[in-house]
């Protein structure tokens, strides 16, 4: 049996007023703590791409204790905060970035009264890149890829993919689904855009047997401290993660479809 390799996501590492609602904003402070556990327990970091090649090539090896961070949406408190952790403690991570969004705020999050998270400008994503952070695609505008037509789907992934490239000069081989939903159809999806990984969520530990596509992450929340972080790493209060989708996944995606369908007949009457 392949040995467990944490993917940790955040989202967010700013200061912000003790009674904010989102979830998903971590201090800087806390976040150096878990880097500087990372450290005491030995773990080398790696990007997604290198995980994935080591799943690919059982010839090459990684790190005896390997561990990859990601980040998800591209905002700019990533290159004010996060990146700086990142050097001072010697890891690397791997940057999922929302393309309609760059240089804006965080447009999609108005319904949760969060719309207003500035964003990576395109000079701040390849100065990141220039500084070792691998960039990845997390869709155009964050939609629930699992829910749209085949068309629609693509066009948020591949288009992603396209303005990545061409604003970073680079190929960009990994992608990101938004909230981690995803389906066999938005999977074949991404691998016919070209991408070689993807990332999923599942709150499990990854390892070499994991589905390059649908890569198991762990979430963490703004009050995760490095007590709760170091459980998580060995993998208390994580579910398995199963090889096929489970009946709940697909009775949550049949409930989003609905409220998908009730929000733009509001939408509709008060246009």
């Amino acid at each position: 049996m392949s040995k467990p390799i944490p993917i940790l996501l955040y989202h967010s590492v700013a200061d912000h007023p003790a009674d904010n609602s989102w979830p998903w904003v971590m201090s800087p402070d806390l976040f150096a703590e878990h880097l500087h556990l990372l450290q005491l327990r030995g773990y080398t970091g790696v990007t997604i791409t290198q995980l994935v090649s080591a799943i690919r090539n059982p010839a090459l090896e990684l790190p005896e204790r390997a561990i990859a961070i990601t980040f998800d949406d591209g905002y700019v408190d990533f290159i004010e905060n996060a990146l700086p952790l990142l050097r001072e403690f010697g890891f690397p991570a791997t940057l999922y970035v929302i393309t309609r969004y760059v240089g804006r705020t965080s447009r999609w999050l108005e319904d949760e009264g969060q719309g207003d998270h500035p964003m990576m400008t395109w000079g701040q994503i390849r100065e990141a890149a220039e500084q070792g952070i691998e960039i990845g695609a997390h869709s155009q505008s964050h939609p629930e890829l699992d829910i749209l037509s085949s068309r629609m789907a693509y066009q948020e992934i591949v288009g992603s993919k396209t303005e990545l490239e061409q604003q970073l000069g680079r190929p960009v081989h990994s992608f990101a689904y938004p909230h981690g939903y995803h389906s066999r159809e938005t999977r074949s999806l991404v691998i016919d855009a070209g991408f070689i990984s993807a990332c999923a969520v599942k709150n499990g530990l990854s390892s070499l047997n994991d589905d390059p596509y649908a890569l198991a992450r762990i979430m963490l929340e703004r009050g995760t401290d490095t007590v709760r972080l170091a459980g998580l790493m060995d993998g208390n209060g994580l579910e398995p993660v199963a090889k096929q989708e489970r009946l709940r996944t697909k009775a949550w995606r049949a409930a989003r479809l609905v409220r998908s369908g009730i929000r733009l007949e509001l939408k509709a009457k008060h246009a």
